[in-house]
């Protein structure tokens, strides 16, 4: 049996001044997610966080804002390893932008990727993946 690849992603759910939360629209997929991407060797994973919402977003000032972080695992048929059952281990940081300022960004075009800012009961009905609404839910739920 071929060995289980395992993918170590992180993210950030990123909130503004009026507390909305920023959502990611792949215009591909057509779906709504919150931004995170692969920890690159040598990367911890608060830097990879703040590095893949910084990318997908384009917004630059950036701030994790708690010590609680949400995880989320789960195991899918990986369409890059010829189906072969693959890990998901992906970390979310509570992340504030401090101002609006915003770049448009090279993986915005590669990934086909634009989003929008939703207040949290809205987030939570928007979101394409029922483990991404529990995160939001759990994030609701929580104190932070």
């Amino acid at each position: 049996m071929e060995k289980v690849k395992t993918h170590y992603t992180a993210g950030g759910i990123l909130y503004n001044l009026d507390n909305k939360i920023y959502l990611i629209f792949n215009k591909q997929n057509r779906t709504y997610q919150l931004p995170k991407g692969h920890i690159e060797k040598g990367e911890n994973s608060r830097d990879a966080a703040l590095r893949e919402v910084r990318e997908e977003t384009g917004y630059r000032n950036i701030k994790i804002i708690s010590h609680k972080t949400f995880k989320l695992y789960y195991t899918f048929n990986d369409k890059y390893s010829n189906g072969a059952e693959s890990e998901k281990h992906t970390i979310y940081y509570v992340m504030k932008i401090l101002n609006e300022e915003r770049i448009h960004t090279k993986e915005q075009d590669d990934e086909k990727l634009d989003g929008s800012w939703f207040y949290l009961d809205d987030a939570i009905g928007r979101v394409s993946f029922d483990n991404i609404k529990k995160i939001l839910i759990e994030f609701k739920n929580s104190t932070i």
